[in-house]
């Protein structure tokens, strides 16, 4: 059983550097949607004061389907290339090693 110190805390959403799954339930691209379910992205920025009060979360992917231009957001004087901007309800899994979510994504493309 691991023990926390007391400067440690369990933080219950992503934080910049974690990994995660995410399903985008706000868009009708169906590449994109597939895309992003089977791949494992990595949080590079979070926006707390986004247009729907919502906290958005910045994800970035590698080998983006062909759709770039999708894949591009300008924040505050930040540009981002290979990232899609997410919403906590969009995130399916996270964690800070990227190694488990290869395990949960490899346990379900066989559960298929």
């Amino acid at each position: 059983m691991k023990h926390l110190k007391k400067f440690e805390s369990i933080e219950d959403n992503p934080q910049i550097g974690d990994y995660v799954i995410c399903e985008d339930q706000y868009d009708d691209e169906e590449e994109i949607a597939t895309f992003i379910s089977q791949n494992i992205g990595q949080c590079i920025d979070i926006n707390k004061g986004s247009q729907t009060d919502k906290i958005s979360y910045f994800i970035q992917y590698k080998n983006v389907p062909n759709n770039e231009l999708f894949f591009e957001h300008t924040v505050i004087n930040k540009n981002y290339t290979n990232v899609l901007e997410m919403f906590l309800e969009e995130i399916i899994h996270f964690s800070k090693n990227k190694e488990d979510l290869q395990i949960y994504l490899d346990v379900n493309k066989y559960n298929l």
